[in-house]
């Protein structure tokens, strides 16, 4: 098996990895009513403004 040696590339494919489970749970979540909020509204929270 071949290893990464960049680790900027190294630590994107495992950032892409480790979130996948938790949007997907999320998107169940929401689907089924046992969240009233998605993961990417609550990140934009802070650069909207209210009411927009």
């Amino acid at each position: 098996m071949r290893k990464i040696s960049d680790s900027i590339l190294l630590g994107f494919a495992a950032g892409m990895l480790g979130a996948l489970p938790g949007r997907l749970l999320n998107k169940v979540e929401f689907k089924f009513g046992l969240t009233d909020s998605r993961y990417k509204e609550m990140a934009a929270i802070p650069f909207v403004k209210k009411g927009t």
